[in-house]
């Protein structure tokens, strides 16, 4: 499976030897250099020695290959310092030379090797380097699921560089509950790591864990743009690294702190790439989302409104495959870490994870590909409808931003607002003497709302729009302003149950969850 890129990988992994060379500031990272999830053995490690902060190299081929390579020629790494650091690597059974530190070649042809590979995995294959990864997560505020994502995302840590866990929420949350995770985290650490040794330690994990800007308890701070916050500002530093390898930011819940940092360090856009799990969380955020689709357009980003939902909707739930039947038999029981998921919820949501596993795939700068977390197309214009005064009959697309502007008269010198819609009580904020309030839907209805304010043409005054499915044709019209935006797409051929793209997805249910509870087992029992 892999031959068809050893040629790219091994010319990509010389490219960063010596780019990795020329790197002397870091910050802390959470898991070295290494493969993606699966990758062939003998891969390169990334060399981050030169950093300041707390790295570990722990490269480890985790793929099933039962083929050991054969090869005894010098890997990649030669002689040059850096190439999968000095700490023993295992990915099979095949001896290869690189680095400074032996280097046990993965199944298949691993660098040097002869030998077939038999790996079955369906979006696996070597790459120069783990996936760096900045997750931002509402855990502990209003959604459960955030718990088994981040539960999840836990066991799968082996393959990723873990460069940072920010708390991002729309209303209640800080960075103790992603603690909490990591203390189960911990006390599974003994078993997994004799499943592959690069799993980061608890405590290099807890050290990239940090605080974005707050939330309200009541939903209303409305996520406007203010002063970094710590994970607004570890994004920044990361994204600014010496480092081929793009900076993957996964949003699972408001996407402030992503806005932050690009307001304040604009520089970093071509280097980040953003999987936002919109839909219901962009309601939470839509004026940072806004200000992001308005002034940074050329930002790349993956704009999941409703593809995400195949993770736990649809394909194929017979037998064990059930939402409820998954997590009593696969993960209940199975170490603290299961413990931990199921005792948030008792069925199976995990709706941000499609961000975790669209990282396992060949080639994720290409969201058009087939891949566990789902295919995407290229953005269409942003809907947005904008009113000048409380009205009815409006109509935007479904996952639009509604906005009403209204001036604020010059006898207010403390002009304040608020529009209340569905489960949303968002405040307004005036900008050049204009009061402006924003909301989302994420269903296809028609959504009536009211504003109070003291300013007369927004006291207790009763509105409503429409939010309405997009136009399947809009596929056929990418934004030229939005070149690197990405979305669900609107063919009827992928949506499952009302939910655009999810077929993308749920069409793996079996081979992502089937790998979900193999990782599940590792916390259960040592190798």
């Amino acid at each position: 499976m892999y031959k068809r890129m050893f040629t790219v990988w091994i010319a990509a992994s010389v490219t960063i030897l010596l780019l990795a060379c020329t790197d002397s500031a870091g910050s802390g990272v959470a898991g070295g250099g290494g493969d993606l999830y699966g990758g062939s053995g003998g891969a390169a490690g990334s060399d981050t020695a030169g950093d300041t902060g707390t790295v570990i190299d722990t490269d480890v081929d985790t793929s099933t290959d039962t083929d050991p390579g054969t090869g005894t020629d010098p890997g990649t790494g030669g002689t040059a310092a850096g190439m999968g650091g000095t700490d023993p690597v295992t990915g099979g059974t095949g001896p290869v030379t690189g680095g400074t530190g032996p280097v046990t070649g993965g199944a298949g042809p691993g660098t040097g090797g002869t030998g077939t590979d038999t790996d079955t995995d369906t979006f696996t294959g070597p790459v120069p380097g783990k996936p760096r990864v900045i997750v931002t997560t509402d855990i502990g505020g209003s959604d459960p699921d955030d718990y088994q994502s981040m539960g999840h995302y836990l066991i799968y840590t082996d393959v990723f560089e873990t460069e940072g866990m920010i708390s991002s929420p729309h209303s209640t949350g800080r960075k103790d509950a992603i603690l909490g995770a990591i203390d189960a985290y911990e006390k599974d650490y003994p078993n997994l790591i004799t499943h592959s040794p690069d799993y980061p330690e608890p405590d290099a994990l807890r050290a990239v864990t940090k605080d974005g800007a707050p939330g309200s308890p009541k939903g209303g701070s409305g996520q406007r743009l203010g002063d970094p916050s710590e994970g607004s500002q570890l994004i920044v530093e990361a994204a600014r690294l010496v480092d081929p390898r793009p900076l993957w930011i996964l949003v699972w819940g408001s996407i402030g702190d992503v806005a932050q940092a690009v307001h304040d360090a604009p520089d970093i856009k071509e280097k980040i790439r953003v999987y936002f799990i919109g839909g219901p969380n962009k309601k939470g955020c839509s004026d940072t989302y806004n200000y992001l689709e308005v002034n940074h357009r050329d930002l790349w980003i993956i704009e999941a409104n409703s593809t995400y939902r195949g993770f736990f909707n649809g394909g194929d739930t017979s037998g064990d495959y059930g939402n409820g039947s998954f997590i009593s038999t696969h993960v209940k029981g199975h170490g603290a870490i299961g413990d931990y998921i199921s005792g948030h919820l008792g069925s199976l949501k995990m709706g941000d994870t499609p961000s975790v596993v669209y990282l396992l795939r060949d080639n994720p700068e290409d969201p058009t590909t087939e891949g566990w977390g789902g295919s995407f197309i290229r953005a269409w214009k942003r809907s947005h409808l904008i009113e000048t005064e409380v009205k009815t009959g409006g109509v935007m697309e479904r996952f639009g931003i509604y906005e009403l502007q209204v001036p604020v008269p010059p006898d207010i010198t403390d002009p304040w607002a608020k529009i209340s819609v569905s489960n949303q009580n968002r405040p307004g904020f005036v900008v050049d003497g204009i009061m402006q309030l924003r909301c989302s839907s994420k269903n296809a209805e028609t959504l009536s709302y009211t504003t109070t304010s003291n300013i007369p043409a927004l006291d207790n005054k009763k509105g409503s729009f429409t939010a309405v499915d997009p136009d399947p044709d809009q596929a056929n019209h990418p934004s030229p302003d939005h070149p690197n935006w990405w979305t669900d797409n609107p063919d009827p051929s992928v949506e499952d149950s009302g939910h655009q793209g999810a077929l993308t997805v749920n069409k793996w249910r079996k081979e992502y969850l089937d790998d979900f509870a193999l990782r599940m087992d590792r916390c259960q029992a040592p190798k």
